[in-house]
């Protein structure tokens, strides 16, 4: 599962890398698109003034022309003056019936020659006064345009700056979000550090349950040994206390007998003094002495005895209280090796659900990532044709301006060809009678096409409004998205600072797993030192199994001397004068056993009481024992909860990496759809740009017209008068 885990983690880091890379590949051919949009906007820009230029040198060219045109008056009403001095002269020259007709004929030319320079002085009038209104509505409309243009480029530079500051807003966050990732990479690293040292943990937990169930199992050897030890001591201890009773049987049937042997002896005594003499005393007293050597000499063998009894049974008994202790001990850790057996059997099982966790998880990131790369593939195709689309209206515009800088080089030519056709156009002054109409339709046609051009100014007023009000809503999506990544930022410096105090309590968790390492090694010490007092507990009872044969020799030689006593006694019942002997020694032997068995008494009474104070300190080591047990248990159990703390904690935690990092997606996402939206935009406002720009040709184009026209019809004036 952990390599599965790391496989995916690396490709996630891998996947993430792709995504940052194809997402800086994406703002990398923004921004050189955005550049190559500004220099074409820069090249239309340098067009227009171009063409301004071209329309401030037609306009002079207009009032030069006007300036010919007044000229051409003065020739006019010069010429007429000259006519007139010729009629003068003519009527003067002239026969005068000749002068008569010529004068009416001259008459009727010259008045019809005079309507119709009314006529035409008041059609020109009336075409001077709309070429003064229509000259008005083109500069107030050029300086409207002027006024407009300048208002959008102070608006595209207030959207250059915010696109600007977005931009830097933009790395700014870009930023932040390497230091979140860097972050979450030094915390995964260090989670990545806590499973290994859990792994180690767990092998080294794994190493110690086998060597405590190698030392259980020769702990049970060992407790079967001993019991089966403590049975063999039981059952000599029983065949001891069976042989005592019996020695206890056989002294009192000696006291009896030895009464009896008295009251008889008294008799033979009363009976017999006078006859025993000294030799018969003699021998006696020489028995009695010997009988009480005899007697000093079982004494101290049997004080021996009974001292080593004495050290063999406190020593017996210690050897049943360590090992007593040393049970207790070994089952105390038996059950906290149960427990910890229990607890890590609990934390495989939490681990494994956490695995099964981390495997949705990573499922609902893998789908999620190919949801976000099939989002990308469409952004892409999407801005592939927006590109293709802004290329092919860069080229449209291009040719646009190659077809008007050749329709002005046309329309060059053609002033250069209606200068030299002014003379053939004098023949045309009946047309422009005719011409009239469509002149008159022409000017309404200009009149509709410049409503509509305020009403195509009205509508990009409201589309730049609009466009402004989505500026102004992804301006203040962006300072909440600014506001909310403040806010990650602020809960990623709360993490790092939970990260450090995690960081504390793992450190305090590694101090308490060394003092768990070293309260194993002291257990195994103790394990090694209860070894090595078995041990030297089975040589003390391979001695005292020694010691007891040895008594039980001695017994069996006492129990031979007490057969010999027995024959004596028989034999002084046969001889008379050998009775006084035998019952001396008798009274000796009586008053021997009799010593020997009080001493036994005491000394039993003294192992009793003995056994009794060893009980009673081995109760209270078994309470301390418990209470030490209980100590280690409360604190084995405080490790336990704050182990299940620091998981809970630790879960947390990575939930709440998991919700950080899907938000932080989700946010990226949300980035680029405001890029998008940005990008498209200012598509929008070019597209509107372009239109303006077309509209504002297409009025120059007419007005140019209307000019030429006008020109051509001063033109013929000016032919008619000179020609009249």
């Amino acid at each position: 599962m952990c390599e599965e885990l790391k496989s995916t983690l690396t490709e996630k880091e891998s996947i993430i890398k792709n995504l940052s890379s194809a997402h800086d590949r994406l703002r990398v051919d923004c921004n050189e698109k955005l550049r190559r949009c500004e220099e074409e906007n820069k090249a239309l820009g340098s067009a227009l003034d171009d063409a301004n230029a071209k329309n401030m040198d037609q306009e002079r060219l207009i009032s030069a022309l006007k300036e010919e045109v007044e000229g051409v008056k003065r020739l006019l009403s010069f010429s007429q003056k000259k006519c007139l001095e010729t009629e003068n002269r003519t009527n003067v020259s002239k026969e005068s019936g000749q002068r008569e007709d010529v004068f009416v004929k001259l008459e009727e030319e010259s008045r019809k020659f005079e309507d119709q320079l009314k006529w035409k002085k008041e059609q020109f009038a009336h075409l001077e006064e709309a070429h003064k209104k229509l000259r008005n509505e083109v500069r107030m409309k050029e300086k409207e345009w002027e006024k407009e243009k300048a208002e959008l480029l102070d608006g595209i530079l207030s959207l250059e700056m915010k696109l600007e500051s977005q931009t830097r807003i933009s790395q700014d966050l870009q930023q932040r979000l390497e230091m979140c990732n860097q972050a979450l990479a030094h915390a995964e690293s260090k989670r990545k550090l806590l499973e290994v040292q859990l792994l180690e943990s767990r092998t080294s937990f794994d190493s110690v349950c086998v060597e405590y169930e190698d030392a259980k199992l020769n702990f049970e050897n060992l407790t079967a040994q001993r019991d089966q030890e403590i049975a063999s001591l039981r059952s000599s201890l029983g065949t001891k206390e069976i042989l005592y009773r019996e020695m206890e049987y056989q002294f009192k049937k000696l006291e009896q007998e030895k009464q009896e042997l008295l009251v008889s002896v008294k008799e033979l005594q009363e009976a017999q003094i006078r006859v025993a003499g000294t030799s018969s005393s003699s021998k006696l007293q020489n028995k009695l002495k010997s009988l009480e050597q005899v007697h000093k000499g079982c004494s101290t063998n049997l004080k021996t005895r009974e001292s080593e009894w004495r050290s063999q049974m406190e020593k017996l008994s210690e050897e049943l209280n360590c090992c007593r202790s040393a049970l207790k001990s070994r089952d105390t850790s038996l059950n906290e090796l149960n427990r910890e057996l229990e607890a890590c059997d609990s934390l495989i099982l939490k681990l494994e659900l956490l695995n099964q966790e981390t495997s949705l998880v990573l499922l609902v990131l893998k789908s999620e990532f190919r949801e976000a790369q099939l989002r990308l593939a469409d952004n892409r195709s999407c801005m592939d044709l927006k590109n293709m689309q802004m290329q092919e209206n860069v080229n449209e515009l291009l040719e646009q301006l190659e077809n008007k800088k050749a329709a002005l080089t046309s329309v060059q030519q053609d002033l250069e060809e209606e200068r030299e056709k002014v003379v053939t156009l004098s023949k045309k002054v009946q047309t422009l009678e005719e011409l009239q109409f469509p002149l008159q339709k022409e000017l309404e046609r200009l009149k509709e096409m410049l409503n509509e051009s305020k009403t195509c100014q009205v509508q990009t007023e409201e589309q730049v409004l609009q466009i402004q009000s989505d500026l102004e809503k992804v301006h203040d999506a962006l300072d909440r998205a600014n506001g909310e990544l403040y806010e990650k930022f602020c809960e990623a410096n709360q993490i790092e600072f939970e990260l450090q105090i995690w960081k504390s309590i793992a450190e305090q968790l590694e101090e308490n797993l060394k003092q768990n390492h070293q309260m194993r090694r002291e257990v195994e010490a103790s394990l090694l030192a209860q070894m090595e007092v078995e041990l030297n507990l089975k040589q003390e009872k391979e001695s005292l199994s020694h010691q007891l044969e040895e008594k039980d020799e001695r017994i069996d030689n006492l129990q031979k001397q007490l057969v010999e006593v027995n024959e004596s006694v028989k034999v002084v019942e046969n001889a008379g004068a050998e009775t006084e002997t035998s019952f001396g020694i008798a009274e000796g032997g009586r008053q021997i056993e009799k010593h020997e068995a009080e001493n036994l008494h005491q000394l039993v009474e003294e192992k009793d009481q003995r056994i009794y104070d060893l009980q009673q300190l081995v109760a209270s080591l078994e309470q301390e024992f418990d209470s030490s047990t209980a100590c280690f248990s409360s604190r084995l159990s405080q490790m336990q909860t704050e182990m299940t703390g620091l998981r809970k904690s630790w879960e947390q935690i990575k939930a709440a990496e998991v919700f950080k990092e899907m938000e932080i997606q989700e946010k990226n996402l949300m980035i680029v759809e405001l890029e998008n939206d940005l990008g498209s935009s200012k598509t929008k406002i070019q597209e509107i740009e372009v239109q303006l720009e077309k509209k504002e040709l297409e009025l120059r184009r007419l007005v140019c017209e209307l000019e030429a026209k006008i020109s051509t019809s001063d033109k013929t004036i000016k032919k008619l008068r000179e020609t009249a």
